[in-house]
């Protein structure tokens, strides 16, 4: 695929290595499809869970 700029500048964007990026692992997907059983295993899933290295309940506190 071929993307043009606004400065006629050509880019060829590699098709298969977006699709690759955006592949989600086997494991990923058992943690994102597991329900929790109760409220507090839903509290243990929420507070253990991580975006980018910090926990999501942190994430959380700090746009309070």
């Amino acid at each position: 695929m071929v993307n043009k700029k606004e400065n006629d500048e050509v880019v060829v964007i590699d098709m298969m290595q977006i699709k690759s990026d955006f592949t989600v692992i086997e494991k990923e997907i058992r943690l994102i499809t597991k329900g929790p059983k109760n409220a507090q295993e839903l509290r243990k899933m929420i507070g253990t869970r991580t975006v980018g290295g910090r926990r999501l309940v942190d994430l959380y506190e700090e746009d309070k």
